[in-house]
């Protein structure tokens, strides 16, 4: 009788082996499926934060250039810098001297 329980054990365990190693290799194909497209989507992740960091540091030079443009303007014309309002300069500008004058 326990060689007959033995064989059954064995039978059984060989089914469930089967159905696990079946089971395992699905599992295993979705989990690289899965890490693959995981990795797939980090990449172009990567990629998309690249770009973005590229336009943002173009508009920032940009600005900085257009700033500058700004500055050399403001200073050639002896106008107030965009920080300083012209209520606030300590030298009344030409036109306010106009008025007082007026």
């Amino acid at each position: 009788m326990d060689v007959v329980a033995g064989a059954v054990v064995k039978s059984k365990i060989k089914g469930l082996t089967k159905d696990l190693e079946s089971a395992v290799g699905l599992n295993e194909d979705q989990a690289t499926c899965q890490a693959t497209n995981e990795a797939f989507k980090q990449e172009e992740q990567k990629r998309r934060d690249k770009i973005l960091e590229k336009r943002r540091q173009e508009r920032l030079q940009h600005r900085k250039e257009k700033e500058s443009e700004r500055d050399k303007i403001r200073s050639k014309y002896q106008l107030p810098a965009k920080d300083k309002p012209a209520a606030l300069s300590s030298e009344p500008s030409q036109e306010s001297k106009s008025c007082v004058l007026s």
